[in-house]
């Protein structure tokens, strides 16, 4: 990151995105949450001024990326979903949905506490444990990584 991201154009518009996602994982939250804001604006502001001709459904993939696999951590693990929140101190929570295994998933991610709610069985893993969860709803505690949110 501290070396191609000061050389990056971010001439495509799925760039800020995945810079969001890998500032995120890297524990750098300002940087994430700076390259997300030109990610989400790219239609919104029409930054790249092609708005008009639609909108860049890559872009809107590569948010949804950064939330879900940056900001999240998920991250298929054999049978298992990992979770390794990094959430902004800004933020008091991050929900998405998704599907993992043939399972409909709604997650919502807070400084301290993953739900789930799930219409079939999961098995997360979260701050190093693995955790079986039937379908229905499943609050799991976690710490997150150095006490830091």
């Amino acid at each position: 990151l501290d070396f191609y991201e000061p050389r990056t154009a971010h001439g495509s518009s799925l760039s800020p995105g995945v810079h969001a996602s890998l500032f995120a994982r890297a524990g750098r939250l300002d940087q994430a949450l700076e390259h997300l804001r030109i990610a989400a604006a790219v239609d919104l502001d029409d930054l790249t001024r092609t708005a008009a001709g639609g909108v860049h459904l890559a872009t809107m993939g590569s948010v949804w990326q950064a939330l879900a696999f940056g900001f999240v951590g998920l991250r298929p693990l054999g049978p298992a979903l990992s979770v390794d929140p990094r959430l902004p101190g800004s933020w008091r929570a991050l929900e998405l949905g998704l599907r993992f295994r043939g399972a409909t998933i709604r997650m919502r991610v807070e400084p301290e506490v993953v739900s789930l709610v799930s219409d079939g069985p999961v098995a997360l893993e979260i701050a190093g444990r693995r955790v079986a969860c039937e379908a229905g709803r499943t609050e799991i505690p976690y710490e997150a990584p150095g006490g830091a949110r």
